[in-house]
């Protein structure tokens, strides 16, 4: 079953994984400390929320930066917003008294930073500074337009990184010092022919993969050398065979860079080695070709001297890859399990999968043990909600949170799922689901409900924090069976508007971990607030429902 064919069926609906302990969570992506070495550069990707000491900021779509005290974590509560709004898909930095707020959608209020020379792109996306020394009145202090369309962004300290792209003109990088929110300055920007899709970025340089100008199926990647003034310099690049797939498929170890891609025409998966010892000539070090040959690619986990990659046609194939001479991998073990895995996760011997359930129906989660490279092992396999159910974490690996136990307590996959249930009425349901990680299986605990798509959730002060769209939910879990809300803080403005749209989700392809503009799914499951004629039964589906599923049989029946 396509992966698509679920996710549009459903249509309700990239950080490092958000780990700790049940009494405090350094979550996705969150810099709660300075680095420790006081002159390295702190470099952060952007999210929808910051939690910093007492105080969580929280991007929403509909109302815009939101600020709660959660001082005390089992009575949160609103303490004022910023509407900085420009639709799904904003994320934001917190720096200090200072919030950075990224738009997908450029407003009527913003402006060209200093020294931006557009060269004809048009201006799409929004950078937009607030003041947040006052948490009661946050202050918008400057709005500024970029062209093209977001790809990806970081900051590192004081600059600002941005990648967009636009229609056929390519690439663009763009350094942007924002120290002074009044006076953000252009310090340098550069275009290259390619639809970039994913950047990887250290303190010394970024890595921006895309596909090749003209051809969607070969992946170019480029070295661009950066300086703690935002200088940018292109150095070297080189082209592989196969698509880029996301940021999961690739990753900076030590001199090398790894990348799996997707090479469409010959149905097949290439993992690459490439050698940056000499920055201005990448070379390919060594190549795997033909893994899970006639199969698509899903899920991919770089960890040290291994990749775990997940192919998926009936069944899904986790191959464990050993990348111990750089310049032969070769795949040293696989397993067969039914489904497959989105994101994977890795924790010591063990791997967190996270995807779908067998035949694609439900939301999976999967223990593996991978303590014996060649001889990987599933221990335990659970599905979550129904066949009409999809999640944040089948799109956005920040979806998950895995909270580490601690005083004899096992630690807990978090998973948000949301459901259609048809009756006298079509309702939508989302709940925050608690998986309990016992030593060899997995093990169904309880959930809590909740209004609007569930996005993220986090540990603060012993609770458990779960964001929807809508609102902010703070969760006791010290009975796992029977988690209690201890505190609803609204945060949203119309949940039921969120459970009728998710445009923002039609761009998620098969084994994308990002989300593609050239894509679209073939229809979108519009769930109808209204009773079914009289008020009794279940409302008849949408004329775009029954096209899909007329187009799923037909796609079940090739795959066959």
């Amino acid at each position: 079953v396509s992966k698509l064919v679920t996710l549009s069926l459903a249509a309700l609906l990239i950080t490092t994984l958000g780990c700790g302990s049940y009494g405090s969570e350094d979550a996705s992506g969150i810099a709660t400390a300075p680095p420790a070495n006081q002159n390295a550069p702190l470099i952060e990707e952007p999210d929808l929320y910051r939690q910093f000491g007492s105080h969580l900021y929280i991007q929403n779509p509909q109302t815009g930066l939101n600020i709660l005290d959660v001082n005390d974590s089992k009575k949160p509560r609103l303490l004022g917003r910023a509407k900085v709004t420009g639709g799904a898909g904003a994320e934001i930095f917190v720096k200090g008294n200072q919030a950075v707020v990224l738009l997908k959608t450029a407003t009527d209020q913003c402006r060209s930073p200093q020294k931006l020379v557009p060269n004809g792109w048009s201006l799409g996306a929004e950078v937009a500074i607030v003041d947040v020394t006052s948490k009661t009145h946050p202050k918008i202090q400057d709005r500024y337009c970029l062209p093209g369309t977001l790809v990806a962004s970081r900051t590192v300290d004081d600059m600002l990184y941005v990648v967009t792209t636009f229609a056929s003109r390519g690439s663009r990088a763009i350094s942007i010092n924002i120290k002074d929110p009044h006076n953000a300055v252009v310090v340098q920007q550069l275009e290259f022919p390619d639809a970039s899709k994913e950047i990887i970025v250290s303190a010394e340089a970024i890595f921006v993969a895309g596909r090749v100008a003209g051809d969607s199926n070969r992946t170019r990647v480029g070295y661009i050398g950066i300086e703690k003034t935002g200088q940018m310099t292109p150095r070297g690049t080189i082209e592989l065979p196969g698509a880029p797939m996301g940021r999961f498929h690739m990753d900076q170890y030590g001199a090398y860079f790894r990348i799996v891609t997707y090479n469409q025409n010959q149905r097949e998966t290439i993992l690459s080695v490439i050698d940056m010892s000499d920055p201005n000539k990448l070379t390919l070090k060594g190549e795997l070709t033909d893994i899970g040959r006639w199969e698509k690619l899903y899920a991919t986990r770089f960890a040290g001297d291994y990749a775990y990659v997940v192919t998926f046609r009936q069944t899904d194939p986790l191959w464990v890859i050993s990348l111990k001479d750089p310049a032969a991998p070769r795949i040293v073990g696989e397993l067969h399990v039914p489904g497959w895995s989105d994101f994977l996760f890795v924790r010591g011997d063990t791997l967190i999968a996270v995807g779908r359930g067998a035949n694609g129906q439900k939301v999976g989660v999967s223990l593996f043990d991978v303590s014996d490279h060649s001889s990987p092992r599933s221990l335990s396999q659970v599905s979550l909600g129904d066949y009409s159910s999809t999640s944040e974490a089948n799109v956005d690996h920040r979806g998950v949170t895995i909270l580490e136990g601690g005083s004899g307590r096992n630690a807990l996959v978090v998973v948000p799922f949301t459901k259609v249930q048809y009756g006298q009425t079509c309702q939508v349901k989302h709940f925050l689901q608690l998986v309990e990680v016992q030593p060899a299986a997995l093990k169904v605990r309880g959930s809590v409900n909740q209004q609007g798509t569930i996005r993220r959730s986090l540990m603060v002060g012993g609770q458990l924090f779960s964001i929807s769209d809508y609102e902010v939910l703070s969760v006791d879990i010290a009975n796992m069976d029977s988690p209690q809300v201890a505190t609803a803080v609204t945060i949203g403005t119309d949940p039921k508007a969120s459970d009728s749209n998710y445009t923002q989700y039609c761009g998620y392809g098969m084994g994308m971990d990002y989300h593609d503009d050239d894509f679209h799914g073939p229809f979108e499951l519009m769930c109808s607030m209204e009773s079914g004629p009289g008020g009794q039964g279940a409302p008849v589906p949408p004329l775009t429902v029954l096209v899909g599923l007329s187009w799923l049989a037909l796609r079940l029946r090739r795959r066959r």
